[in-house]
């Protein structure tokens, strides 16, 4: 789940103490500060759900260079390196699901 930074805020404004000292209206100095906190939450909430997408073979697209590396793509078995990324991805996984024992 994706949160933007003003949900972030909301919730860091809920983990402060009660009382006056701790102004939580929407134009304190507070609130800035805890929205300047919120954004970073909310981008590293992003990356994280980016990296989700890239720890599957068949959706990477940041990561494709290093599943190719970990599979040793391109071999002489697969030949050259596919042109377009859908078709280097589908070399990952075949390579990832390849059984046999064939040796040189």
């Amino acid at each position: 789940m994706n949160l933007n930074p003003v949900d972030y805020q909301n919730l860091l404004k809920n983990l402060l103490p009660q009382g006056a000292a701790w102004n939580k209206e929407t134009d304190s100095v507070l609130s800035a500060l805890l929205l300047g906190i919120a954004d970073e939450c909310a981008r590293l909430n992003s990356r994280t759900m980016a990296l989700v997408e890239e720890v599957d073979p068949r959706t990477t697209s940041e990561l494709l260079e290093d599943w190719e590396r970990v599979c040793g793509l391109p071999d002489n078995c697969m030949g050259e390196l596919a042109e377009t990324t859908e078709l280097r991805r589908l070399d990952v996984v075949a390579k990832l699901n390849a059984t046999g024992g064939a040796t040189v």
